[in-house]
Formats: C-alpha cells, structure tokens, sequence
C-alpha cells in the first residue's frame, strides 16, 4: 500500500460527505421499514470502515442483522446479511430450500454463519434518465430483501 497521499485521494475525501447524505437517504426508509417488520427492536446506523460497509444494524435474538452498502469485494454491493453465532450455524442446514427459494446464500466464518443475498449496485445506477424512477427501483429492492429477511428469521426460530 502506498502511503503517499495524491490528488485522488483527496477528491475522494472531498466527494465523501455527498456521497453518505445520499446513502443515509436510503438507510433512512431501511430503518423505518426493518422496525415496522421486526417491532420492539431498534436498528442503529453503522459506517464501519474496517469491515467496508455502512449499514443499518439491528440484533434481536442471537442474531446480528445488516442491511445496507459493503464494498468487501471489488466492488460496491447492497442487500440484507444476517449473521448467527457459529454455535447455532447447524439451524442453517434446515434453511436451505428457504434460502433457494429467495436465491439466498450462506458461508461460514470464523464467528458467524451469514446468510445473505447481495446484489452489485453498479447493475441498479446509471441505467436510466430519470433518477427518481432508479431510486424507487433500488429501494423496492432492498424492501424485498427485508421481507425475506423476516421469513428467513422466523425459520431461524422455529
């Protein structure tokens, strides 16, 4: 890694502020619709720069929930993780026809079993004139995710 600073650099501090208030756009109406489905437990929004994402975070019975933006892999993506303790990963096992049927996925890391369904948010910008109509596309995406969100939880339950 190089520890000069360059002129990018520095346009990408510049172009940050701008950058998160259209994000907190978004993580506004995830909050506000991750506690009307999940009631009685509240979410708080997380900017985590170690672990590359800045989402809407919400913990309710033994498991972590993330919705919102990472940039873990070479790109930027949005979508829904729910992370459950390691111990309790085997519930997992018994989800995997849920899971298909959402086109969910699953891994295993050191703490956590993650399910989670994400999608490139390159594929969901630019891709049209009219940004109002992008940005309601993006959202009933996410509303989507949230819903099977709460499906994927209640079979964690059972």
């Amino acid at each position: 890694m190089n520890k000069t600073i360059n002129y990018q650099n520095l346009t990408t501090i510049m172009n940050l502020s701008e950058t998160f208030t259209k994000l907190d756009g978004f993580l506004f109406h995830i909050k506000n619709n991750l506690e009307e489905l999940t009631q009685n437990f509240k979410t708080l929004k997380q900017l985590n720069i170690e672990e590359k994402e800045y989402v809407i975070l919400q913990k309710l019975d033994g498991v972590i929930i993330k919705v919102g933006f990472n940039w873990l892999y070479d790109d930027i993506y949005f979508g829904v993780r729910i992370y459950i303790d390691r111990d309790n990963g085997d519930a997992v096992k018994g989800l995997e026809s849920t899971l298909n049927k959402y086109k969910w996925g699953y891994s295993k890391e050191e703490k956590y079993v993650v399910v989670s369904h994400e999608r490139r948010l390159a594929d969901y910008l630019c891709t049209n004139d009219d940004p109002e109509l992008e940005n309601k596309v993006l959202m009933d995406l996410f509303y989507d995710r949230i819903g099977e969100c709460k499906i994927v939880v209640e079979e964690l339950k059972k």
